[in-house]
C-alpha cells in the first residue's frame, strides 16, 4: 500500500525503510565507514476535506546519494558537512564519494539517533536483527505503520 493510499482511507502513515550493509551509504555521528544506509521516513497525515494529505519523505543523510551523483556528472560541487572523502576527510567533491567516500547524517548526532533507530526498528519487525548485533543479516526491511485518527479523535475536529 502507498502512503497516498493509506491517507485516502484517513489514517495516518508512517514508513521506515533500512538499508544497512551492502547498501551502506552513511557514516555514524564521528564517523567515517559506510555504516547505515540513507535510511529514510515517511509520513502521511489525511486531511480532513478533499485537498492533498500532508506527507513527508526524507531520507536521514545530509544529502541524497542521487544529488551527489548528478553533481558529479555535472561537475558541480555538494554542500559543506554532506560528504567525507574516503579518509574522513570533509570535501565538497562529489567525486569522493565514488571513491570510498561516505555521507553524513543530517542534523549530527540527532540525525544519527534517528537514522540507527529507523535501523532497528525496520530492522526488527522485518525480522532481522539490526546492523547492531552480531547476527545482522543483510537486507533492507520497511516497517509500515497505519493508525486510525477516528479512533482517537471525532474526525470533525481535524
Amino acid at each position: 500500500m502507498r502512503l497516498d493510499e493509506i491517507a485516502s482511507k484517513g489514517l495516518v502513515g508512517m514508513v521506515l525503510t533500512a538499508g544497512s550493509g551492502y547498501m551502506g551509504t552513511v557514516a555514524p555521528y564521528g564517523g567515517r565507514e559506510k555504516v547505515f544506509g540513507t535510511n529514510p521516513i515517511s509520513w502521511t497525515i489525511p486531511r480532513g476535506d478533499a485537498r492533498q494529505p500532508i506527507v513527508l519523505d526524507i531520507a536521514t543523510s545530509t544529502i541524497a546519494s542521487s544529488k551527489v551523483t548528478f553533481a558529479s556528472e555535472k561537475g558541480t560541487t555538494v554542500r559543506e558537512s554532506a560528504l567525507l572523502d574516503k579518509d574522513g576527510i570533509p570535501t565538497i567533491d562529489p567525486r569522493a564519494f565514488s571513491n570510498g567516500g561516505v555521507l553524513t547524517p543530517f542534523g549530527e548526532y540527532k540525525g544519527y539517533g534517528l537514522n540507527f533507530m529507523i535501523e532497528i526498528m525496520a530492522s526488527l519487525f522485518a525480522g532481522f536483527a539490526p546492523v547492531c548485533t552480531s547476527s545482522f543479516k543483510i537486507g533492507n526491511p520497511i516497517l509500515m505503520m497505519a493508525s486510525s485518527i477516528a479512533d482517537f479523535i471525532e474526525p470533525k475536529q481535524w
